[in-house]
């Protein structure tokens, strides 16, 4: 096989892909392209070659197929982000509340510390903590019902995600009522 025959080859193959199948594929090289990117290489060729690609096998459809692989590649976009979103950034709204509950804890401890040990300027810090607290309860609070309203989309199913078993709401519950008995005696 002669390398004007594999490329032919390739030629036909890219043709008969569907819009769908095209979408998929510029959208993966597009990812892989940027990641590349992100690590320092160069890729303005293999740019070059996936506008190439864009140009040769998505501009030259019809009206129909040229719909159709745009909505497509707006399906792979949307399920892309939806998947990172719930594997990533949902997460790192679950460890930020619990940071932000053990800072919290931390704070009344230290504020039950100072009122035991009596000394002359613990006015000034329990009041400065007891700001700190203030601050910190609303985002908390938000933090929960971010994280109890995602829990309770249907995103898991229609990305195909192991629903998470999150049993933290009553644990949240503890750490907020604790500090707001704390808030009440101050």
């Amino acid at each position: 096989m002669t390398v004007s025959s594999i490329k032919k080859s390739i030629d036909q193959e890219m043709q008969n892909l569907t819009p769908t199948e095209l979408a998929k594929y510029i959208v993966q090289e597009s990812r892989r392209l940027a990641e590349l990117e992100a690590s320092g290489e160069e890729v303005t060729e293999d740019d070059k070659k996936l506008e190439g690609v864009y140009n040769k096998y998505v501009l030259n459809r019809d009206i129909y197929d040229y719909a159709a692989f745009w909505r497509a590649m707006h399906d792979e976009e949307r399920k892309y982000w939806g998947e990172y979103f719930l594997e990533h950034v949902f997460p790192a709204l679950i460890r930020e509340q619990a940071l932000i509950g053990l800072v919290m804890l931390e704070m009344v401890k230290r504020s039950r510390l100072l009122v035991c040990q009596k000394k002359s300027n613990q006015s000034e810090e329990l009041k400065l903590i007891n700001e700190r607290i203030s601050g910190l309860l609303p985002r908390y609070r938000n933090l929960g019902c971010d994280i109890k309203f995602i829990t309770l989309t249907e995103l898991w199913d229609r990305y195909g995600l192991k629903k998470p078993d999150l049993n933290i709401e009553r644990e949240a519950q503890l750490i907020e009522d604790y500090v707001e008995e704390y808030l009440i005696e101050c």
